[in-house]
């Protein structure tokens, strides 16, 4: 008896991080299963026969709800009909960039992909936004959250209040799918976080890390060590997080997280300790409006973000040019449009500053009783993960 797991964990610490709280939901709930893990991104290959011997094929969170779901994120098989296994997605979610409620409204998945959706079983969703998306598209989902919410070793513990900041990791932002608007607005983030904790040791946390390889551009480097040496000036810890999860292990000592990455501000929630997101994309926004705690918007966009956009998706969906060509245009017309139409919001580190001064003082008072509406969410994780075969 077993699972086949198709996690998308290449280099970002947030991908281990979903696979390794969907094993513990699983192994706690199901221990009479055995897991077979298997990288997403890859065709099924050899693999087909373990895929089908087995009792379902698990699709591992992740922003995998995607109008390229099949083939452009799962290339599985050629032909989806040798796939045996019952198909399922575990906290899939939906993402776009920045996430505006016209994307989400007019969100459409490709004829392939939707075939694949409609095969799955049953389709568990990470936020609201998500199952709004599926409903748009003709398709059910059901709200169970993100498995990165379910630390087992703290899921029945009250939020806690920090007596004292001693610890703050601060997070920086996705580089490698963001035009530069971020660049700087993340450096004053951290001049605003060496101000306000300057008696604390203050981690710089790099969750897709720092270095060049197969899954970061060469472009991406100077942006990365910029960060990187302000950080330093500043006399904070510098951490590559990429690809080993034992490299944060460290979070469960310190006491705040600040930053723009989903899942470090969904761990330290997860630990029942106070985070605080600047939101980038679809992703941060529809958790945040799922559970009530908004976060600061990052970004702004200008007066032709609808219809650039819009022209995005008939790029996308009329390019007659050959595979290879289409993923490089489509990719070339996101940065450029990006740039274009999005700007940093001029008011996000003043609204952080302004947000983090209140919760200090009130003891963090947003968080008094949140731990309930993950509560909520669990038994229903909890109910998704029973009805399993």
């Amino acid at each position: 008896m077993s699972y086949v797991l198709l996690s998308r964990a290449k280099k970002n610490i947030g991908d281990f991080l979903i696979l390794d709280r969907a094993k513990k939901l699983l192994q706690r709930y199901r221990p009479e299963k055995e897991l077979i893990t298997l990288n997403g991104w890859e065709p099924l290959g050899e693999h087909l026969d373990e895929v089908n011997g087995s009792d379902a094929m698990v699709f591992c969170g992740g922003p995998n709800v995607s109008k390229t779901f099949y083939p452009g994120v799962y290339p599985l098989t050629d032909n989806i009909d040798e796939i045996k296994a019952p198909m399922y997605l575990l906290g899939g979610g939906w993402n776009e960039i920045p996430g505006t409620k016209m994307q989400k409204d007019t969100y459409k998945f490709t004829s392939q992909s939707k075939k694949v959706l409609e095969r799955c079983a049953a389709i568990s969703c990470r936020d609201d936004q998500t199952v709004d998306v599926l409903r748009n598209n003709g398709l059910k989902g059901v709200m169970t959250g993100c498995p990165v919410w379910y630390n087992l070793e703290h899921i029945d513990e009250k939020f806690e209040t920090p007596k004292e900041i001693r610890k703050v990791v601060f997070t920086t932002p996705q580089f490698h799918t963001m035009p530069r608007l971020y660049d700087r607005q993340c450096i004053e983030v951290m001049d605003i976080l060496a101000e306000m904790f300057g008696g604390a040791k203050i981690y710089c946390s790099f969750h897709r890390g720092l270095k060049v390889d197969e899954f970061t551009e060469e472009e991406e480097e100077p942006r990365l060590l910029a960060v990187k040496d302000a950080a330093t000036e500043w006399g904070f810890e510098i951490i590559d997080a990429s690809y080993d999860l034992s490299k944060i292990d460290f979070y469960e000592g310190c006491d705040l997280h600040v930053g723009y990455r989903l899942h470090g501000h969904i761990d330290f929630l997860s630990m029942r300790k106070p985070s605080f997101l600047l939101n980038i994309d679809a992703r941060g926004k529809g958790f945040g409006d799922t559970i009530g705690i908004s976060g600061v918007q990052a970004w702004s966009k200008g007066p032709l973000a609808e219809a650039t956009y819009t022209l995005g998706n008939w790029i996308g969906k009329y390019n007659l040019l050959n595979k290879w060509t289409r993923v490089v245009s489509e990719r070339s017309y996101l940065r450029w449009s990006q740039g274009l139409w999005l700007s940093g919001n001029e008011d996000a580190v003043r609204n952080l500053k302004e947000i983090l001064g209140d919760e200090v003082t009130s003891g963090f008072h947003s968080y008094i009783g949140l731990e309930g509406t993950f509560l909520k969410y669990f038994e229903v994780m909890k109910d998704f993960i029973a009805r399993l075969p």
